[in-house]
């Protein structure tokens, strides 16, 4: 997907999609991504470690793969491979909340205040301290604060895995486990937003210069990765699935 498209959907867009356009959307995304992941990975059964069995570890390990390689990419200004990255955080992100039945709240996106007092309420002001005002955010925003923030919730869904199922620390507890990795997951889908739009607020040809404005370009990456993504079959061809797409 092009800059030159995130534009295009900007302006085709603009002030046409509310709460609810976005959950509906998002929530076919989700399916598309449940419906691939298990017919070619399933459990996430190991190919080469007897009676190994994933699950949705695996996504959680691809989170962490993807995070260093969009950092990594952005460090090497390569444009091109921080948009795969970020597509990428989003697609694995996907197949953990539906693994686990968690919903990831996109309608959110509406309500900026909404996103600001649950980023206060976890993560500390020194990772990022959100402004009040998202137009003085866009202004503020840096990327190493984005991936700072997006490097907190990852480690905070990597904690409640790994306390789920070492069934220590109240993580043993279901209902305590659900609503812990559910907070953190929705900090790691904002924290992606930020990412996104610390990569193209100053893009001449994009035309994302409000906190609301890049909401649509940025589903729209996340639509047409899935598009693309799952057209690979790996349990057919694990050596050249990749090339299918």
């Amino acid at each position: 997907m092009t800059l030159k498209r995130y534009s295009e959907v900007t302006a085709r867009k603009k002030d046409g999609w509310d709460a609810q356009t976005l959950s509906s959307v998002a929530s076919k995304a989700q399916l598309q991504i449940r419906e691939w992941s298990e017919r070619c990975f399933g459990d996430n059964r190991s190919q080469t470690e007897v009676g190994v069995v994933l699950k949705e570890v695996a996504a959680v390990l691809g989170l962490t793969e993807e995070l260093s390689e969009m950092r990594a990419a952005h460090l090497a200004q390569d444009n091109s491979e921080v948009e795969d990255g970020i597509a990428d955080i989003m697609i694995y992100l996907t197949d953990f909340t539906t693994r686990r039945r968690i919903i990831l709240r996109w309608d959110a996106f509406a309500f900026y205040d909404d996103i600001v007092s649950m980023v206060r309420s976890s993560v500390p002001p020194s990772v990022i301290n959100l402004t009040d005002d998202p137009t003085s955010m866009m202004k503020s925003l840096t990327s190493a604060q984005a991936f700072d923030m997006a490097l907190f919730f990852l480690g905070k869904i990597s904690h409640c895995v790994l306390k789920r199922h070492q069934g220590i620390r109240g993580f043993d507890d279901a209902e305590f486990y659900m609503a812990q990795v559910t907070r953190n997951c929705n900090g790691l889908l904002f924290a992606t937003y930020l990412l996104f739009l610390s990569h193209v607020r100053t893009r001449k040809d994009v035309t994302c210069t409000t906190f609301y404005d890049c909401v649509m370009p940025f589903l729209s990456l996340y639509a047409m990765t899935i598009e693309k993504v799952t057209k690979r079959n790996w349990d057919k061809d694990r050596a050249t699935a990749h090339l299918e797409a």
